[in-house]
């Protein structure tokens, strides 16, 4: 048995997903275009298995009595068999019968042409007689068992109509349950399609908000930068300034220094 792996069991469970889909057996590249992986040989060992379980149950459902194409042809069988073994007894029974009176009727003629010319023999045509009527009786017997059979078979074939209708019916219900399931599974997909866009959207919108708010706070420090960009300019600008002031102030007390030892003073 290959090694379950959640490739295998995606690849696995998607296989009923393409044969709902495409009404066609799943493939290789059906199957990696759906769950995004690109491995031949897991998928392909799926498939496998998938096929095997797919054709296990199909001949389940075959072996068992309540499936309606089997019964169809079985009570299709039965009726031509029933109908040939009838028209095959009452055939020969027919044609024993025809023979019985065209053998009686011929032997009296015989009789009678022999009793016309041999009145002698008035006691034996007689007895003969008397025979064909026990083959004429027991031709009648037959004729009445050949009809009680037909009966029996008329009813068996009416049972068999009977029991016919009911599993059509059983059928009819199971198919409309069926149908009434994938109803409910198409409704299913619609929701969780819908629950997915939601999700998505949901997602989206909070993605977006959380953006808006990083702009947001990068335009606040954005902002704040500037702002200590011109504090900073400035006190800059009064650095400068007071350093130039004080520049100034020391090139003056130079000059005086330097004009004091030019013109020193005199005590």
């Amino acid at each position: 048995m290959p090694k379950i792996t959640d490739t295998y069991a995606n690849a696995y469970a998607c296989c009923d997903q393409v044969l709902m889909e495409t009404g066609k057996f799943p493939t290789i590249d059906a199957i990696k275009t759906r769950i995004g992986v690109n491995s031949p040989n897991t998928i392909n060992n799926a498939i496998k298995a998938w096929t095997q379980a797919f054709a296990e149950r199909q001949l389940d459902k075959q072996s068992r009595p309540d499936i309606p194409p089997c019964l169809l042809e079985g009570v299709e069988q039965i009726w031509k068999l029933a109908a040939l073994e009838a028209e095959k007894i009452y055939s020969e029974k027919e044609v024993a019968f025809k023979n019985a009176l065209a053998e009686s009727q011929k032997t009296i003629e015989q009789q009678q042409k022999a009793l016309m010319q041999l009145g002698v023999q008035v006691e034996e045509l007689h007895a003969d007689n008397g025979q064909l009527r026990t083959k004429i009786c027991s031709a009648d017997a037959l004729n009445t068992e050949i009809t009680q059979e037909n009966k029996l078979r008329q009813e068996q074939i009416a049972a068999l109509e009977t029991q016919l209708i009911s599993k059509e019916a059983h059928f009819l219900e199971q198919e409309a349950k069926w149908q009434e399931r994938q109803e409910q599974d198409q409704q299913w997909f619609a929701r969780r399609l819908q629950e997915e866009k939601t999700f998505i959207e949901q997602n989206w919108r909070e993605k977006n908000q959380r953006q808006q708010e990083a702009i947001q706070s990068l335009t606040l420090s954005e902002e704040s930068l500037r702002q200590t960009c011109v504090s900073l300019s400035r006190d800059h600008k009064k650095v400068t300034e007071e350093l130039k002031t004080l520049q100034k102030t020391v090139d003056k007390k130079r000059r005086g220094v330097l004009k004091n030892k030019r013109f020193p003073k005199t005590f």
